[in-house]
């Protein structure tokens, strides 16, 4: 299961009620759901013939499905589902584990300002966007000291994206060589407290400043905005973290920056705490 921040933008009061259409748990109308690429492949790697979906549909029954589920028509095998397709969310809670997702400003009304403690929800012309790059970027070149402290007596790990590239098919051979690595393994000695312990070194072998600059400018970016009814997301969120068709991270920071600056100054934002 995962977890994942969602900024609404709206009344907090009615923040149930703009999050209810995307609940996972509310049933639908029985609609047509296609079966996925796997189970075709599966069915036609175990008999099937290649483009019969009738045969598919009856191969997926034997294995998978006692009542029959599986159905087949000239456009391909499908399932009946009443799932909710625009599920977001199964259970939520304001900030959880990102309280204080926003620092921002208290105002006075003789214009006066001085810095808020950190907030979970707030008008979007409060948020300090300076405190927070500097605060993140501090804390990001730390990380990166820390981490460089123990790797740099190594030789330069390749990352897990080029390990994959040069072990395309065989992925436990991958997972080897990436461990194998002495710099890989350096980082457990940080502990499982850091987020090298879990991550690997692969994001700070950039340099510091860039490492230190990445961090500033995301802090605050959720994962997700709901938006007038609209939820815009950096990717489609599976179980154990898993995104899929993720935005890669910088450019999806580019473009929450200008979500964020489209967003009225007055208006209202909640950081949630979405579980799915």
């Amino acid at each position: 299961m995962s977890h994942y921040v969602v900024v609404v933008v709206g009344d907090p009061d009615k923040l149930a009620e703009h999050l209810a259409p995307f609940d996972e748990n509310v049933e639908v109308e029985p609609y047509r759901h296609p079966v996925g690429d796997w189970e075709i492949e599966y069915a036609v790697n175990n008999g099937a013939p290649a483009g019969d979906w009738a045969a598919i549909a009856a191969k997926l029954n034997d294995e998978f499905s006692d009542s029959g589920s599986y159905l087949a028509d000239d456009e391909g095998v499908y399932q009946m589902s009443t799932y909710n397709p625009k599920s977001k969310w199964d259970w939520y809670v304001v900030g959880g584990r990102w309280d204080g997702f926003w620092k921002g400003w208290q105002r006075f009304h003789t214009g006066r300002r001085v810095p808020s403690t950190p907030v979970n929800v707030t008008r979007r012309v409060d948020i300090d966007w300076s405190r927070m790059y500097d605060e993140a970027a501090e804390a990001a070149g730390k990380r990166w000291d820390e981490v460089h402290a123990v790797i740099d007596a190594h030789p330069v790990p390749m990352t897990w994206a080029q390990v994959r590239e040069a072990h395309p098919v065989d992925h436990q051979g991958a997972r080897d060589a990436y461990n194998g690595q002495a710099a890989v393994n350096a980082v457990k000695d940080l502990g499982s407290g850091h987020p090298a312990w879990w991550d690997g070194p692969d994001e700070y072998l950039r340099p510091r400043a860039d490492y230190a600059h990445a961090a500033g400018f995301g802090a605050g970016m959720p994962f997700a905005f709901l938006i007038d009814g609209e939820w815009i997301e950096r990717g489609k969120m599976r179980f154990f973290g898993v995104v899929e068709g993720d935005t890669e991270q910088d450019a999806w920071h580019r473009e929450a920056h200008a979500i964020y600056d489209k967003i009225p100054g007055a208006a209202i934002l909640t950081a949630v705490d979405i579980h799915i």
